[in-house]
């Protein structure tokens, strides 16, 4: 389970014992976004991009992340609801994707799932 910035250890369904008698790793990421759980069969992508030398500014290459996993949710069948506000895809069940980037001295980190 990874943490962004805009995660709690609230977020967690069970408490921190369980997780750790059962080995589940809990990492805390510098990024934006928040709590991951990774599971087999997800979709992850972690891009590293020179934003800034593409002209983009961070809340635009975010945007564009949201973007192409929309469209990629589309691509697979998954039919997100259109583009919210917040970053990632959302669906009749409730978030079904997340984007979590962080840019340090103009290069991406991160991505989403």
């Amino acid at each position: 389970i990874k943490f962004g910035r805009d995660s709690s250890v609230t977020d967690l369904l069970v408490e921190r014992d369980e997780l750790e008698t059962r080995d589940v790793p809990l990492r805390w990421a510098r990024r934006g976004g928040g709590t991951w759980a990774h599971h087999p069969g997800q979709l992850v992508a972690y891009l590293i991009v020179p934003v800034t030398r593409l002209g983009f500014t961070i809340p635009g290459f975010v945007e564009r992340l949201t973007a192409t996993f929309h469209q990629v949710g589309q691509e697979q069948r998954v039919w997100p609801d259109p583009l919210p506000e917040a970053p990632g895809l959302h669906g009749r069940c409730g978030t079904m994707g997340f984007v979590g980037a962080a840019v340090s001295d103009g290069i991406s980190r991160f991505g989403g799932c």
